[in-house]
């Protein structure tokens, strides 16, 4: 009875022991002056800061500081401003204003490559390494000779564009400055006060993009640029309050006030069909508008639609006039949530990691 008694006890701690560990966790980040892109790859989270310009890495277990990345800078090695990471082949890629650095995954500077236009210096997206060149996402002229929409496009080594992909999309940075002599509207410019969603992302060697507002759906391309799939999830329209539409309107006319007559602001009648997303091996995370005590949604599929799970996990609040800003502050890695965000209490920033199942 006693060795059944204690195997009961060993089972019992056991159990709680391994219950306690799969609980959230968090973690304060002293060191992050200005958190700006997360990325968690190879048992690290790397966070790059739109203050000091360089990329903090920490170990994904513990969340130890392991060393810091580059430097605010022009020189090799050195970012022209906060850096956004992609894995690469064989380490990192850190997209700066103008060129793309290359570090091993412990941090070590291997090289960097220039050469890319304006169109792809201020698009705000990252731009992915691929065998024969480059995957990125460029800002297009319009015929009024603007800048107001983004597009997929693939580049060779020397950057010279081989051919679009996807759909045209509103940028959601703001566009750069038309050329001399364009032509500019007269009437109001409409101005979305909750944004669309567009993002794109590299696993696997296929690139998925998705676009808010065909739902939750996803378009599956071949490093070339080729469309392979589709991935489409039923989800219901989650319809924006009335009381959410007037708190939005009260707040954009008094920050605006000085140019009220220059625009027209407009909140849609329903949220974007998610906010971001993350590939995370076989399984597809999406952060939904619905939300519960403070939390958004996460909604699991795998690449035929299917929905796997779904949970009130995510606790970063959406910027809806601009999503990237929350985009940029999260990912997942092995069904873990690992988000970044700035506690006002404490006066720091703090790494929440949540385990998704």
């Amino acid at each position: 009875m006693r060795k059944l008694a204690r195997f009961a006890w060993l089972a019992l701690m056991v159990g709680i022991g391994a219950w306690a560990a799969d609980q959230e966790k968090v973690f304060p980040l002293p060191e992050i002056s200005s958190a700006y892109a997360v990325k968690a790859w190879s048992g690290r989270l790397y966070i790059s800061d739109a203050r000091t310009k360089d990329v903090l890495v920490y170990s994904l277990a513990d969340a130890k500081l392991l060393g810091r990345i580059g430097k605010a800078g022009q020189g090799p090695g050195e970012f022209d401003s906060a850096p956004l990471i992609v894995p690469s082949a064989d380490g990192l890629a850190a997209k700066s204003f103008s060129k793309l650095l290359f570090f091993s995954p412990e941090g070590v500077f291997r090289r960097e490559a220039k050469g890319f236009g304006i169109d792809l210096m201020v698009s705000g997206f990252p731009v992915f390494p691929v065998e024969t060149g480059y995957i990125g996402l460029p800002f297009v002229r319009g015929e009024d000779g603007q800048m107001n929409e983004c597009i997929g496009r693939v580049y060779d080594q020397d950057w010279k564009p081989i051919r679009d992909f996807g759909v045209r999309f509103p940028s959601p940075t703001p566009p750069p400055p038309p050329p001399p002599g364009a032509k500019r509207g007269g009437s109001k410019q409409d101005v979305l006060l909750i944004k669309n969603c567009f993002d794109v992302v590299l696993a696997g060697g296929r690139l998925y993009q998705a676009d808010s507002r065909l739902g939750l759906h996803l378009t599956v391309f071949d490093a070339s640029g080729h469309q392979t799939g589709e991935i489409r999830v039923p989800v219901r329209p989650l319809d924006v309050p009335r009381a959410e539409k007037q708190r939005l309107l009260a707040h954009w006319r008094e920050a605006m006030i000085k140019v009220l007559n220059e625009y027209n602001p407009i909140v849609p009648d329903a949220y974007p069909a998610f906010l971001a997303f993350r590939v995370d091996g076989s399984e597809i995370h999406a952060v939904t508008p619905a939300s519960k005590n403070g939390r958004y949604e996460i909604l699991t599929f795998d690449a035929a639609g299917k929905i796997l799970r779904r949970g009130f996990f995510f606790p970063l609040e959406p910027s809806w006039g601009y999503l990237p800003e929350m985009n940029g502050h999260f990912d997942i890695l092995d069904c873990r949530l690992y988000a970044v965000d700035y506690n006002e209490a404490a006066e720091r920033y703090e790494l929440r990691v949540t385990p998704l199942r």
